[in-house]
C-alpha cells in the first residue's frame, strides 16, 4: 500500500507579520525615569516615541565632544548654554545629543530639561551611527525644528552642517533645506539664532 505524503509547506516559510509597535510619549518616558524604571546607567534615549539603545562612545568620539564642547563654548556668548550628551525634550522624542547649545543658563534647567524652541545647535558625532544620524535623527530634529544640526563624520574626517528644518508633506518626509560639507582642512561657521558667533577649524576637533 503506497502512503500518500502531502506537500505541507515548512515551518521556515510561513512569514507572520510583525506585531504593532507601542510608542511611549514623553510624559510616559520622564515618568519611567522618575520612577526609577530607567536608570543612569541604562544607556537609552526615546526616539519617535521608541526607547532606543544609545552606541557605544569610543576614544574618537569622546575626544571630539570634549574639543567642540569647549570650542563652541568659547563663540557661544553669555546667554547660551553648551553641555554634552544630555537630554533634549522634544514632542517627538527626547533624545540625548552629543553637543547642545540652548538658551540660557545652567540654572533655568534646574528642574526641567531644555525644550525644542530653546535649542540653537545640536551636534552628533557618528562612526557607526552614521546613517542613523543623517536619516532618523535628521528627521526627528527637523519636525521639531531645531535650526542647525551638525553632523561631525568621523569615518570620512569632514562635517555636515545642516540648516533650515522643513516639516515633512505628504509626498516628503521632514528634511533641512540646505546641507554644507565642511572637509577636515577646512572651518566651520557657528551660527546661534541666525547670528554668526565664529569659526572652528575642522582639524583641531578631529582626533
Amino acid at each position: 500500500m503506497s502512503v500518500h505524503q502531502a506537500n505541507w509547506p515548512s515551518v521556515a516559510s510561513f512569514s507572520l507579520p510583525a506585531p504593532p509597535l507601542h510608542r511611549l510619549s514623553v510624559e510616559q518616558y520622564d515618568r519611567m525615569i522618575e520612577s526609577g524604571i530607567l536608570g543612569e546607567n541604562d544607556k537609552v534615549e526615546l526616539i519617535d516615541g521608541l526607547i532606543v539603545e544609545m552606541s557605544p562612545v569610543g576614544s574618537a568620539h569622546w575626544y571630539v565632544v570634549l574639543e567642540l564642547t569647549k570650542a563652541i563654548s568659547s563663540l557661544a556668548g553669555e546667554s547660551w548654554l553648551v553641555f554634552a550628551q544630555g537630554p533634549v525634550r522634544l514632542h517627538n522624542g527626547e533624545p540625548e545629543s552629543d553637543i547642545c547649545v540652548v538658551r540660557g543658563k545652567s540654572a533655568d534647567y534646574k528642574a526641567r530639561k531644555p525644550r525644542a524652541e530653546e535649542v540653537g545647535l545640536l551636534v552628533e558625532v557618528a562612526d557607526s551611527s552614521l546613517e542613523f544620524d543623517r536619516q532618523t535623527k535628521l528627521r526627528m530634529y527637523a519636525t521639531a525644528g531645531v535650526p542647525e544640526y551638525w553632523i561631525v563624520n568621523l569615518r570620512d574626517r569632514q562635517v555636515e552642517i545642516h540648516r533650515g528644518p522643513r516639516s515633512a508633506t505628504d509626498s516628503a518626509p521632514a528634511a533641512y533645506d540646505s546641507c554644507e560639507i565642511i572637509p577636515g582642512t577646512g572651518k566651520l561657521s557657528v551660527v546661534i539664532d541666525g547670528k554668526a558667533r565664529g569659526e572652528i577649524a575642522v582639524a583641531s576637533i578631529l582626533p
